[in-house]
C-alpha cells in the first residue's frame, strides 16, 4: 500500500488543500478512529457479538473507502460480511486480517505504532 502518511495526505489535499495544521488534525482525527474502530471491532469478534462487529467493520470499510485506501476497505467489506452472516470463524479471520493489515500501516501516522487487536 506505500507509505500512508503520504498516500493520505495527498488524498486530504485534493479535498481540504494544503494547510498544514488541518492536513495534521484530519491525519489524527483518521488514526485515532481507525484506531477505536478497529480494537472494537477485534473485540467484537472475539466476544462473538456479531453485529457489533459487522457495525465496526461497515464503518471502518466507510471510513478507508472514503480516503481511497482500497486494500483496507477490501478487507473491512470482507470482514463486514463474514461478520454479517454471524459465522464465527470466519469473522475472527476476517476482523483480524483487517487488524494486522491496518497495525502493519499504523506507524506511518501520528502516534503510530499502537495495536488495533487486543
Amino acid at each position: 500500500m506505500g507509505d500512508l502518511r503520504t498516500a493520505l495526505t495527498a488524498t486530504l489535499r485534493r479535498t481540504v488543500g494544503d494547510d498544514p495544521g488541518l492536513l495534521a488534525l484530519l491525519l489524527e482525527s483518521f488514526a485515532r478512529d481507525a484506531d477505536a474502530l478497529a480494537h472494537a471491532l477485534a473485540e467484537a469478534a472475539d466476544a462473538g457479538t456479531w453485529r457489533e462487529a459487522h457495525r465496526h467493520a461497515h464503518s471502518l470499510k466507510g471510513l478507508y473507502a472514503t480516503l481511497a485506501l482500497d486494500g483496507l476497505a477490501e478487507l473491512a467489506l470482507a470482514a463486514e460480511s463474514a461478520c454479517g452472516a454471524g459465522a464465527a470463524e470466519p469473522c475472527r479471520l476476517a476482523s483480524r486480517a483487517l487488524c494486522h493489515a491496518w497495525d502493519g500501516l499504523r506507524g506511518d501516522l501520528p502516534g503510530g505504532g499502537g495495536a488495533a487487536t487486543p
